[in-house]
């Protein structure tokens, strides 16, 4: 009996609005992960801190399966370096 393959479609794309449900979802299974404590008060202002992108903030990039249903998420920071003219960029929250 052969078992049919299923392939998967994964993309990834910025997060919006309507993504806080299953953002929220996998934010917050991330602070469990590490045993970790934040308050809805700061995971509230996270949230609207990646839906006004702020300058020299944060961008929000989900992954998603084939029925645009987020699966992933990465938080992007960049800042000013300090050693040089140029930014540096940092991967949170994955």
């Amino acid at each position: 009996m052969a078992m049919e393959a299923h392939e998967v479609s994964t993309r990834v794309r910025r997060l919006e609005a309507r993504d806080k449900p299953a953002w929220l979802e996998l934010f917050k299974g991330y602070i469990a992960f590490y045993k970790a404590s934040v308050t809805d008060e700061v995971i509230e202002t996270t949230w609207s801190r990646l839906m006004r992108e702020e300058p020299g903030f944060h961008i929000a990039l989900v992954a998603v399966n084939d029925r645009d249903v987020p699966i992933g998420i990465a938080h992007v920071l960049f800042h000013r370096s300090t050693w040089s003219p140029t930014w540096y960029c940092y991967l949170e929250d994955l």
